[in-house]
């Protein structure tokens, strides 16, 4: 599936099931759908455990933690841009989970677990406007 510049504006819709229209983001509702544990969530920002578990719930967070707020972010473009290429949600557990030649080796979740989420998504991004692949890339609706 190509994926023209004006289906990358439509980003915000298909991310408003994770982001308020105040910028809060429904941080159990994002968890689930890329399978994150709280634990998990907690080593990328540097959160407790027990705080991270508290905004897993169903009420949207505003974060007051830097670290957080980029991790969360970063997981909400992610998403999006997934849900762009027709991944779903299954597919999209399988895949960030799973070690990548175009990311050395790294598992795309751990880039953005330790700050380098803005190369996995400049690299979604570019595989969204036919760009160069992404060695077991995202497999889009068309691929499968």
């Amino acid at each position: 599936m190509r994926v023209t510049r004006e289906i990358l504006v439509q980003l915000p819709q298909r991310t408003s099931d994770f982001v308020t229209t105040s910028g809060s983001i429904y941080l159990g509702r994002l968890a689930e759908w890329v399978g994150l544990t709280a634990s998990e969530f907690s080593q990328a920002t540097g959160q407790s455990v027990e705080s991270v578990a508290k905004n897993f719930g169903k009420d949207p967070v505003g974060f007051r933690n830097g670290e957080a707020r980029r991790v969360a972010d970063e997981l909400v473009e992610v998403v999006g841009l997934l849900q762009t290429l027709g991944m779903e949600s299954d597919q999209a557990k399988r895949w960030l989970r799973t070690p990548n030649p175009a990311f050395d080796g790294r598992r795309p979740l751990t880039l953005i677990q330790e700050g380098d989420g803005r190369k996995l998504i400049d690299m979604l991004m570019s595989v969204a406007l036919g760009g160069a692949g992404m060695g077991s890339g995202p497999k889009t609706g068309s691929d499968q």
